[in-house]
C-alpha cells in the first residue's frame, strides 16, 4: 500500500499541528496565571487577616 501525500494535505497538517501547539500553550499559559493567581489571593487574604501591629512614631 503506497501513501501519497498532497501538498495540501501537508499544510493542513502542519496547521493543525500549529494551532494544536498555541492552543496547548494558552491552556498553559492559563493554567499558571490561574495558579498563580489563586497564590496571590491567598497571600492577600492573610495580609488582610493578620491583625495590625504597628508603632505610631511621634
Amino acid at each position: 500500500m503506497e501513501l501519497i501525500f498532497s501538498t495540501e494535505a501537508l499544510f493542513f497538517v502542519a496547521a493543525t499541528a500549529t494551532i494544536a501547539t498555541e492552543v496547548l500553550r494558552s491552556a498553559t499559559a492559563l493554567e499558571i496565571a490561574r495558579s498563580r493567581g489563586r497564590h496571590i489571593a491567598e497571600i492577600a487574604k492573610k495580609l488582610v487577616l493578620a491583625p495590625v501591629h504597628a508603632e505610631t512614631v511621634v
